[in-house]
């Protein structure tokens, strides 16, 4: 007796699954080989269709070659053509102007013919006339000999003209190559002519002592960059990057420097702490001075009084400033020295550099009104010309 061992459900499923998916890939690997073979006859069409297009676009290529060239055989026909068409034209135009000159001179020559016979007719009666024509002739040749003197006569005064012409070209020619010298000598001349201007300045008081709003200075305009030197007072504008504003400035240079062909000029009051801060280049230099003409505007004596006297207060005050700044960090320094973060003072000490500091800033405010007056007035002055 067989004993019959049940075969479980999963293992059927699984079973079954395993054959589904065999038949699935029998029937893909099928269907690739065909889809393979439709591929390779596919691209063997096209390898032979590119053939075939290669030699259509050859073809194309060489009737395309062959039209232009039958185009330019037909314009260069055209061409031809239009030109013989206007020569024809041009010809049959000449011909029928030749045949109506034809036709005219036909007609002249019968008029002709017709007076030769009537001169002719004419001739029998003018045999007497023609003897005396002939001793009127020999009088006219015997005039035409002594004619004929006074023309050799003629001919030796022109010979003579020709050499008043030849003599008048050539002073033409001294002429022009004087005009070309007065020229040369005129450009020559003119950097000789001073091209100058006087004029005040205003009363800023940059250029104090020595030259003041209540002089004037001539200045030389038509310069040459190489002749200003260092201690010469030029009238110029700066630059943006000049620290003393863009109005026109004049001030001494202190430096020169060249740059290629180039000149740039560092300038400075004469009573200015510090330079102008910028290189003037030589085409914003209007000139330089060559005179000083000292007293020439007393008119300006109040207003420089008013600016001297605001810059001295203003310079006081900043040193009074600063003194006090030095005062304060001198002491700090000595209480704290070199770690303030672990200074540790005591209240006398705390009150000795609190005054100090109180007074420091005190006098940093009085610094500050007397700029800002100083400023005002400097303003002003610089407004007047």
């Amino acid at each position: 007796m067989r004993l019959s061992v049940p075969i479980p459900a999963t293992l059927i499923f699984l079973i079954a699954t395993a054959l589904i998916l065999l038949l699935l890939l029998v029937r893909t690997n099928a269907t690739l080989a065909a889809t393979r073979d439709q591929l390779n006859a596919s691209q063997s069409r096209v390898e032979q269709l590119s053939v075939e297009l290669g030699a259509s676009t050859e073809r194309v290529a060489n009737q395309e070659a062959q039209n232009e060239m039958l185009t330019g055989d037909l314009d260069t026909a055209n061409e031809q053509l239009a030109n013989s068409m206007e020569q024809n034209s041009g010809l049959r135009s000449e011909l029928e102007m030749q045949l109506e000159q034809l036709t005219a001179q036909a007609g002249e020559n019968e008029t002709l013919s017709a007076n030769l016979l009537e001169t002719t007719r004419e001739l029998g009666s003018k045999t007497v006339e023609s003897e005396a024509l002939s001793s009127d002739l020999d009088r006219v040749t015997g005039l035409l000999i002594g004619k004929s003197s006074d023309f050799e006569s003629l001919l030796k005064e022109v010979g003579s003209l020709e050499a008043l012409r030849a003599d008048r070209d050539s002073l033409r020619g001294e002429m022009d190559s004087l005009r070309a010298s007065i020229k040369e000598l005129e450009d020559l001349r003119r950097p000789l002519i001073v091209q100058s201007s006087t004029v005040g300045f205003r009363c800023t008081g940059s250029m104090e002592p020595k030259i003041t709003c209540l002089d004037s200075a001539t200045w030389l305009h038509n310069f040459k960059p190489l002749d200003i030197a260092i201690g010469s007072v030029i009238v110029f504008t700066p630059t943006p990057d000049c620290e003393i504003g863009l109005g026109t400035t004049s001030h001494r240079v202190i430096d020169i420097r060249t740059v290629g062909s180039a000149y740039f000029f560092w300038t400075k009051g004469d009573a200015n702490p510090d330079a102008d801060g910028c290189w003037i280049p030589d085409s914003s230099i209007h000139g330089y001075m060559i005179e000083l003409h000292k007293d020439t505007h007393p008119e300006n004596s109040d207003l420089r009084s008013m600016v001297n006297t605001a810059k001295t207060e203003r310079d006081e005050a900043f040193e009074r400033y600063k003194a006090a700044e030095t005062t304060y960090n001198q002491r700090y320094s000595e209480f704290c020295g070199h770690n303030p973060d672990a200074c540790s003072l005591d209240s006398a000490r705390v009150a000795e550099l609190d005054g100090l500091y109180d007074e420091y800033i005190r006098l940093f405010n009085l610094y500050q009104g007397a700029y800002e007056a100083w400023n005002t007035v400097y303003l002003e002055a610089s407004n007047i010309q």
